[in-house]
């Protein structure tokens, strides 16, 4: 456990500043450690990796081992990493996934490029153990390691400052409002491939990515470690400190609303469902409410995009959106008597 505290003691892949003590001006002492941080303390260098958005709109990858395992140990930030499905493959990834995290050395037989071990590529022997053993027949070691995000986390890391994310087709870069805007009509038009995209058209408040965004941006403020929750049908799963450490308090189910009507609507049934799904992996379900504003108020916002500083409009659509939570637990009359 101690080792894991210094491994993930950063919350976020960008320096944080030290706190300091509070300043009183009749006390001359509390001056000495503003003075020393304003003379001496020198500005951490910030690291920018690139991500490809996926040709299918759904992720970004990154491929940088730094960016991978700064991403990873530095706020946990990753949907999946991928290794080429065969059993080989998945063992490699593993061994040079665990020296990576420890910041250990990588031996030169699970580097890039390397060549296959003797044992796996011998003509003679048992033709059986040989496919078993390597059933792909590969003469060296893939590069088979890369980092998903999920669009969430993309624009997140992107409003940081850490990700500068291009096209996958034309590798162009994009600022942060042309990276919200390209996945948000992406959302409403997910058939379209990213150039056949009306960079110049109005989506809808209730788009499924800024729907997601808000809440991701909001769980985040609040210090939760936000991880995808498809395995148990909801939103998002969210940590207290990370997966690492201990498994997920909260399960997050997204209800958009414009006005007073909801857009996603669950029937009775279904709820019960879930939430006897939560509460038997030892969950609390979470209900969401994502307040949408009104159709008039984000046309004339969305279409400021190109006239606002991008930090400015992002700041702009994120507060047009506010976000209700309401916890649910499943009753029990055997546990629940009073």
């Amino acid at each position: 456990m101690q080792r894991n505290n210094e491994i993930y003691k950063r919350p976020l892949p960008v320096p944080l500043a030290q706190p300091l003590p509070p300043f009183l001006p009749s006390n001359p002492l509390t001056w000495v450690p503003y003075v020393y941080s304003w003379l001496f303390t020198k500005a951490a260098k910030r690291s920018t990796w690139k991500a490809v958005l996926n040709a299918d709109g759904l992720c970004s990858i990154v491929k940088d081992e730094d960016a991978i395992r700064n991403l990873w140990c530095n706020g946990f930030l990753e949907k999946e990493i991928c290794p080429e499905a065969n059993q080989l493959g998945r063992s490699v990834q593993k061994e040079r996934s665990l020296l990576i995290e420890k910041g250990e050395p990588i031996p030169p037989e699970l580097q890039e490029d390397a060549p296959m071990p003797p044992e796996l590529t011998v003509e003679d022997g048992d033709a059986e153990e040989e496919v078993e053993k390597n059933p792909l027949g590969l003469k060296e070691v893939p590069k088979i390691e890369h980092l998903q995000l999920t669009l969430p986390e993309t624009c997140f890391l992107a409003s940081l400052g850490v990700l500068k994310v291009v096209l996958p087709q034309t590798q162009t870069k994009k600022n942060l409002v042309q990276v919200c805007a390209l996945i948000s009509l992406k959302a409403s038009n997910p058939v379209l491939s990213h150039d056949r995209l009306d960079f110049e058209g109005i989506v809808e408040p209730d788009n499924q990515f800024l729907v997601e965004f808000a809440a991701y941006q909001y769980f985040r403020q609040l210090g939760w470690v936000v991880k995808m929750g498809t395995k148990f049908t909801v939103d998002f799963l969210l940590y207290r400190r990370g997966p690492v450490f201990t498994h997920a308090e909260l399960a997050v189910v997204l209800v958009p609303c414009i006005g007073d009507k909801q857009t996603r609507n669950f029937e009775w049934h279904e709820l019960h469902c879930l939430n006897r799904v939560i509460s038997q992996v030892r969950k609390t379900l979470l209900v969401c409410y994502v307040q949408c504003p009104e159709q008039a108020a984000f046309e004339k916002v969305w279409a400021k995009r190109n006239s606002m500083p991008q930090w400015e409009w992002t700041k702009a659509i994120l507060q047009s959106y506010s976000v209700r939570c309401v916890s649910l637990r499943r009753w029990v009359p055997q546990r629940n008597r009073d």
